[in-house]
C-alpha cells in the first residue's frame, strides 16, 4: 500500500527564457502524516518548489503528485480547485485581506471548497476553537486584521490553513518576523493541530534552527541538481 502524500518524479521548471532550470529534482517522496522542513537559502528554488506543489505552477518536465493526482495533467482552474480541496497554505507574509474581519479571513477557504466546509462541521464553532487552539483571545474575532500584531496575523493564517482539515499544509517561512520563543510556541501549536487533523506539513525555511522541530529535514540543494546549484556549491567549496 502507497502511503505517500507528495511524490515528485523526474521534475524539471524553467522561467519563461531562461536557458537553465530553477529547479531539476529526480525524485522526492512524503508520506502522509509525515511533517518535512525543506532547508535552503535565498535563490535555491525553495518559493518555487512550493508553488509547484500548490499548483500555481506547473513543472515543464516529469510529474507532480499529490494524492495520488498528478497536477501537471491538470488545467489551471482544476489546480486551483484542487488546491482549494486538499491544501492549506501560510505564505510568508500571511496573504490576509486586510479589509476583512479575522472571521472572514479565516473561514474564506470555505466559500471555494465545499469539502473543506463539510469537514469543519460548525464552522463558526471550529473558527472558535481554531482561535483558542493557537492562543488567539476570542476577542480578536470581529477586529480587522490590521488590528492585530504580526504574531497574531500569523496565527490567524495558520487557522485559515487549518479550518477544514486540509490533507496538506504548506508554510512558506511563516516565522520569518518571529523571535525564537514565538516560534517555538508556534510549530508546537501548528503541530498539535496538524496531527489531531492527520494533516501533512511542508514547511520552507532557511533558518536551521528551526529545523530542530521535524522528524526530516530535505536541503533543497541536495535534490534540485540544476547547473546552477552546482555551480553555486563549486564556488562555495574552499580552495
Amino acid at each position: 500500500m502507497n502511503n505517500s502524500l507528495v511524490d515528485l518524479k523526474d521534475v524539471s521548471f524553467f522561467w519563461p527564457d531562461q536557458q537553465e532550470a530553477t529547479l531539476a529534482i529526480d525524485y522526492l517522496s512524503i508520506a502522509k502524516n509525515e511533517h518535512v522542513f525543506i532547508s535552503g537559502n535565498s535563490g535555491s528554488g525553495k518559493t518555487t518548489l512550493l508553488n509547484l506543489l500548490c499548483g500555481i505552477h506547473q513543472a515543464k518536465t516529469g510529474s507532480v503528485e499529490i494524492l495520488g493526482q498528478n497536477l501537471n495533467g491538470l488545467s489551471n482552474q482544476k489546480r486551483d480547485s484542487f488546491r482549494g480541496e486538499h491544501l492549506g497554505v501560510i505564505f510568508q507574509q500571511f496573504n490576509l485581506l486586510p479589509f476583512l474581519s479575522v472571521k472572514e479571513n479565516i473561514e474564506l477557504p470555505l466559500r471555494f471548497s465545499s469539502k473543506r466546509a463539510s469537514k469543519s462541521g460548525n464552522t463558526h464553532e471550529e473558527t472558535r476553537r481554531l482561535l483558542a487552539a493557537l492562543d488567539l483571545p476570542l476577542s480578536v474575532i470581529d477586529k480587522k486584521v490590521t488590528q492585530l500584531s504580526v504574531g497574531q496575523q500569523q496565527r490567524v493564517a495558520a487557522c485559515r490553513a487549518l479550518l477544514g482539515a486540509p490533507e496538506l499544509i504548506i508554510a512558506d517561512e511563516p516565522t520569518s518576523a518571529l523571535d525564537r520563543e514565538n516560534s517555538d510556541n508556534f510549530l508546537q501549536l501548528l503541530f498539535k493541530e496538524a496531527d489531531a487533523n492527520q494533516s501533512t506539513i511542508i514547511f520552507v525555511s532557511h533558518d536551521e534552527y528551526i529545523a530542530k522541530h521535524f522528524s526530516r529535514v530535505v536541503e533543497l540543494t541536495d535534490i534540485n541538481k540544476t547547473k546552477l546549484n552546482s555551480s553555486k556549491k563549486v564556488q562555495a567549496t574552499p580552495s
